[in-house]
């Protein structure tokens, strides 16, 4: 892959991830940053398991426009 396919690629994602709806984006955003599910629910005040499943609705939703 070409520096600029990639640059093309990174861009796809980030549009992609900013239309997500907000509860699933703050989701994506956070993991995508480091931090566990569980510290991602400790600051959201949602379960581990509730984060779990935005992520993986999130994560289905990306695969189906990317």
């Amino acid at each position: 892959m070409t520096d600029q396919q990639q640059r093309e690629n990174d861009i796809d994602l980030c549009e992609a991830v900013g239309r997500l709806p907000d509860r699933l984006r703050c989701v994506v955003l956070l993991h995508s940053y480091g931090y566990s599910q569980q510290e991602i629910g400790d600051m959201m005040g949602i379960s581990q398991r509730g984060i779990g499943k935005r992520l993986e609705k999130a994560f289905n939703l990306l695969k189906l426009v990317l």
